[in-house]
């Protein structure tokens, strides 16, 4: 941002009504219209409770020294120059900020790139165990169903079948496999999970669910 200041012969004026408040670095900076005399080595000086401070005057502009905008309160702005030009001086107000240097403790920094990558392939690796256990549930449910196993039930009967003995084994052992696969998968290879007795992976991030399964290598895995 930027404050402008006319200054005729011995006398400073401030032309703009920019809002100034405190704290800010590398922000703000003053701008000078000088009459003909002020022609060389001109040096302007700000002065506040926090203390006077002076910066060299390069094509008519510099930078507003930030120790003099650590507080709110009034800043005295003045010039000189040569052997010896002098002016008065005229005042910026600034006004109180609500930063303190305490609060860049409180930031929570954005997550990188690499851990936001690595937290969704992790999302998607657990949707995938999650569908492919579902499904396989689905698939046996539906089986079941379709050979009556469920249909009529009988009570006390030794049959296993038809007392529902094995529906309750098959159920029993889905719920198993997908706690053993959201608590305890195997990853290799970048991320890739086995599940089942003897699975195996070969590649990079691939799956392999069930007896004695495997994955092929790539990328996607098989």
């Amino acid at each position: 941002m930027e404050l402008y200041f006319l200054v005729e012969n011995q006398n400073i004026q401030r032309t703009d009504d920019n809002f100034v408040v405190a704290g800010s670095k590398n922000y703000l900076f003053a701008n000078f219209t000088f009459s003909k005399e002020w022609n060389e080595n001109i040096i302007a000086i700000f002065s506040s409770q926090c203390g006077t401070y002076a910066q060299p005057v390069n094509d008519g502009r510099c930078p507003v020294p930030y120790e003099v905008l650590k507080k709110s309160g009034r800043i005295d702005v003045s010039v000189c120059a040569g052997d010896l030009i002098t002016s008065d001086t005229t005042s910026v107000i600034v006004h109180e900020t609500g930063y303190t240097d305490k609060a860049e403790e409180c930031i929570t920094p954005p997550p990188t790139i690499i851990a936001d990558i690595y937290n969704r392939i992790e999302t998607g690796f657990a949707q995938a165990k999650e569908e492919i256990m579902t499904e396989i549930k689905e698939i046996l449910g539906s089986y079941i169903q379709s050979s009556d196993i469920d249909s009529d039930l009988i009570k006390d009967s030794k049959n296993p079948v038809a007392s529902g003995v094995v529906y309750n084994r098959l159920q029993s052992e889905i719920d198993r496999r997908i706690y053993l696969e959201n608590k305890k998968a195997d990853k290799e290879y970048n991320g890739g999970f086995v599940g089942g007795n003897g699975a195996a992976l070969g590649g990079v991030g691939g799956a392999a669910v069930g007896a004695n399964a495997k994955a092929s290598s790539g990328m996607a895995g098989g």
